[in-house]
């Protein structure tokens, strides 16, 4: 991107588009959530942030145990729906 086109969006008020927007949020290393998922989304995405996290970290030996657990939620979830 031009030097120019960047001060017009910094100086001007200039609105980017939304791709570019996005690039400009990811180059400066701000968090993507905030600027592009509405509250609901960003609740849900930091508590799968660390459900994950937690996977990541768990004992392989249990990830089976952890795996029915999930699935388990899923098939409650779905049957609640019905």
């Amino acid at each position: 991107m031009d030097w120019r086109y960047l001060a017009n969006i910094e100086n001007s008020g200039f609105i980017p588009s939304l791709p570019l927007f996005h690039d400009l949020v990811v180059a400066s290393k701000l968090p993507v959530e905030k600027y592009f998922y509405s509250e609901t989304d960003k609740q849900g995405s930091k508590a799968h942030e660390e459900v994950k996290r937690k996977i990541d970290d768990c004992p392989k030996k249990y990830l089976s145990f952890v795996e029915a657990v999930v699935d388990e939620a899923i098939r409650q979830e779905e049957a609640e729906s019905e």
